[in-house]
């Protein structure tokens, strides 16, 4: 039996794509990582109060999405854009425990404290 000429060929077209789709899933990694990692080291629990939730339209109109009314512990109201589960046990008057870096705040793990 004669060894098949193209078989070292088909073998170095399949490493070769197999290298390109390995560097190709690392870019796409890296990039992942690079839109999606926060730096959580900087960020400080604040304690707020609700003061209203209510809703606004879904962008893709999948539904109505929450948005949160706050009173931070310095006085000052601001608004915030969540999720449902988020806001899951959140009522006027409960506080709610924010992650603030910087000026942006959002919703921490933990979410709302319901009133006792």
């Amino acid at each position: 039996m004669a060894a098949d000429p193209f078989q070292a060929e088909a073998l170095r077209e399949r490493l070769t794509r197999a290298r390109g789709l390995l560097l190709l899933f690392a870019y796409m990694g890296v990039l992942l990582l690079l839109v999606l990692s926060t730096d959580f080291r900087h960020e400080r629990e604040i304690e707020a109060i609700v003061v209203r939730l209510g809703t606004y339209p879904d962008p893709l109109e999948t539904g109505d999405l929450p948005i949160l009314t706050v009173r931070l512990p310095d006085g000052s109201i601001r608004q915030l854009r969540t999720s449902w589960p988020a806001v899951n046990r959140c009522e006027t008057g409960s506080s709610i425990t924010l992650l603030q870096l910087g000026s942006r705040l959002r919703v921490g793990l933990r979410g709302c404290n319901p009133k006792h």
